[in-house]
């Protein structure tokens, strides 16, 4: 049988059996959720997605490392997955959705 991949963050988690990977997982669900500061500090877990209070601009690090500043974020969830939200912007109450 083959590996199942599943991209859940920085690195991918590999599974054996297709029956080991949560749910959450597979359906994309949240399961957690926390509030991000914005600093230079790269995440720890890149999320899923992001829950932005605030509509506005942020300034962040894609996954490959690469800054991107003032991208325009509507309130409500953003499919965006990020390792830094670094200091800026206008955006404000953003939340990683893991």
């Amino acid at each position: 049988m083959a590996a199942t991949v599943i991209g859940v963050g920085i690195k991918d988690v590999v599974y054996s059996n297709p029956s080991d990977v949560p749910l959450s997982d597979m359906l994309g669900s949240a399961t957690n959720m926390v509030k991000l500061v914005k600093s230079t500090t790269e995440l720890t877990k890149a999320p899923k997605r992001l829950l932005v209070g605030t509509a506005g601009t942020a300034n962040i690090t894609d996954m490959f490392g690469n800054d991107h500043d003032n991208v325009p974020l509507p309130a409500g969830e953003v499919n965006l997955m990020i390792s830094k939200l670094r200091t800026g912007g206008t955006a404000n109450d953003i939340w990683a959705l893991y």
